[in-house]
């Protein structure tokens, strides 16, 4: 009666160790990313962390002009469901 119920939380408890044992050492190899201090120090001061090379990727003069353009639209009243 109990036997499944024990097999299944065994089975589970197996799983569970494997899957740290394996993020482990994942993070001693070096394979996993690890937050560090500094990272977090960037995050506590400034509310982000950048990507070194994302001036590259972002043009902020061009979503500027995007957003500009955006706002200057005007904007109809909904048509009402039904008359």
């Amino acid at each position: 009666m109990w036997l499944p119920w024990i097999s299944a939380i065994a089975v589970a408890v197996v799983i569970a160790g494997a899957l740290t044992r394996r993020t482990i050492l994942r993070t001693v190899r070096g394979e996993e990313p690890i937050i560090t201090d500094e990272v977090l120090r960037l995050v506590l001061e400034e509310g982000s962390v950048e990507h070194p090379d994302s001036k590259d990727y972002l043009d902020e003069a061009q979503i500027r002009q995007a957003e500009d353009e955006f706002w200057a639209e005007s904007w109809d009243d909904p048509e009402p469901w039904s008359e």
